[in-house]
């Protein structure tokens, strides 16, 4: 998102996971750039009082060539796929 997008705004984070001795678990969610329109255009039509974000087409071309790799360890999600494999991946991480 747009918060985390860049590995400078993340070392925040895995400072702070260093500091509390704390086991971070990164996942990064992606889909292709059709779903992402077809999603935001769905969006754009209903009315969702829990989403605070304005962000729409035109914000995700803008930020989209901006996005840096993650430089740990992480799992990968492709939201337009089914998730389970992945989700439980990230659960037996949890659990361990």
């Amino acid at each position: 998102d747009e918060t985390n997008r860049s590995e400078r705004n993340r070392e925040h984070l895995y400072r702070i996971a260093d500091r509390q001795k704390a086991r971070l678990i990164l996942v990064r969610v992606e889909a292709p750039a059709e779903v992402v329109y077809e999603r935001l255009q769905a969006r754009s039509g209903e009315e969702y009082p829990e989403n605070s974000s304005d962000a729409d087409w035109s914000v995700f071309q803008k930020l989209r060539p901006t996005v840096e790799r993650i430089r740990r360890r992480h799992f990968a999600v492709d939201a337009s796929q089914d998730i389970t494999p992945v989700l439980k991946k990230i659960v037996r991480e949890v659990n361990r």
